[in-house]
């Protein structure tokens, strides 16, 4: 049987379920798969579902230039009460009414910060079949596990980066 290896957006949108983790890869909003997080919001509209995503993203992406735009686009969509848990990224928007940084703000989402490598080296580890991934970037920032551990909000209840030895 051969598989067929081109799937649509909303198909793709249809293979997430709930609680699971999604990462989204891209340069700011360029070479982002927009058509898969807007299905993925427009799933989440009409289903109620999936819910308690945890996204990876290695930026912020929103289509936005110096500053202007990006409501309603890239991470912005998935700012839906219920839709995430979690989010990771190594940046936000720049204003704090977009719909990520206000939900971020507002508690309703668990937010991290990471820096940009070390999502890139996690997700890179991740794809590769390997267990984790151990730096010591971040090591006396707020970073460290023995500091915030890349908590940005009081939701972010737990550090998700661990000591290793």
């Amino acid at each position: 049987m051969q598989h067929e290896k081109i799937i649509t957006a909303r198909e793709a949108a249809a293979l997430v379920g709930n609680g699971q983790t999604v990462a989204i890869s891209g340069g700011g909003y360029r070479v982002v798969a927009e058509s898969v997080i807007e299905a993925l919001a427009d799933r989440f509209d009409e289903e109620r579902g999936p819910r308690d995503l945890t996204v990876i993203a290695i930026a912020m992406v929103e289509r936005s230039r110096a500053g202007k735009g990006g409501r309603g686009t890239g991470l912005n969509r998935l700012a839906k009460a219920g839709l995430m848990k979690r989010v990771f990224v190594s940046s936000f928007a720049r204003s704090n009414e977009r719909e990520l940084n206000a939900a971020v703000i507002a508690n309703q989402i668990a937010a991290y910060n990471f820096p940009m490598g070390t999502i890139v080296q996690w997700l890179r580890a991740t794809a590769a079949g390997r267990p984790g991934y151990a730096t010591p970037v971040g090591i006396g920032t707020y970073v460290d596990p023995r500091s915030e551990g890349a908590r940005t909000n009081a939701s972010a209840a737990s550090s998700m980066s661990p000591v290793t030895r």
